[in-house]
């Protein structure tokens, strides 16, 4: 990846008061977010992979004052808007997967249930999303609307997505003539039938 971070993580708007910070937001943010492609799952965990990384990290972004905490992780992400957040990491995210290269993207619905699944009226929550099965991580997620299905939320999910050079497939309740025709329009030297 030779590729500098510079290029990704400079279009979000810094929520923290200016000249009182010792860590770049665009640092902030590629720490975080190679450590979730790494599986880290919190902001201990972004502490140790920057410490366990540094010297790569080094080569990508500037760390003029060393390895942010595990409370400046936490205090940047809770102030950034969430939706603001996706939207970046989505553009960026594509950008990064570019440089790897993708092949093959899965869709698929899942339901998850709430932590709290005996409150009354808790349905779940039910998610459709779009997977890079070679690199192992989610390409994009869109909520599927209550008293609806994953196939009013496959055009949303594909309209985001870059399908060039890319074989997509989508279970069984996926495969209706209007979904397809998304796929095909903008590959169709990759069609099935």
């Amino acid at each position: 990846m030779q590729e500098t971070k510079s290029d990704f993580f400079v279009d979000i708007p810094d929520p923290r008061v200016v000249n009182r910070c010792l860590h770049q937001l665009s640092d902030i943010l590629f720490i975080a977010f190679i450590t979730i492609l790494c599986n880290g799952e919190d902001y201990e965990d972004m502490v140790t992979f920057g410490e366990q990384r540094e010297g790569w990290l080094r080569k990508h972004i500037s760390l003029a004052n060393g390895i942010p905490s595990s409370d400046t992780f936490r205090r940047v992400l809770e102030r950034l808007s969430p939706e603001l957040l996706g939207n970046i990491v989505e553009s960026d995210g594509k950008s990064l997967l570019e440089i790897a290269g993708t092949t093959h993207i899965c869709l698929d619905g899942k339901k998850s249930r709430g932590a709290s699944p005996h409150t009354k009226g808790n349905d779940g929550l039910y998610i459709l999303t779009a997977w890079a099965s070679e690199h192992k991580i989610c390409l994009g997620q869109r909520r599927v609307d209550d008293k609806s299905n994953e196939i009013v939320a496959i055009p949303k999910l594909l309209d985001k997505l870059s399908l060039e050079e890319s074989t997509v497939t989508i279970d069984a309740l996926g495969c209706q003539k209007e979904q397809l025709s998304l796929v095909t329009e903008r590959q169709p030297w990759q069609c099935f039938r």
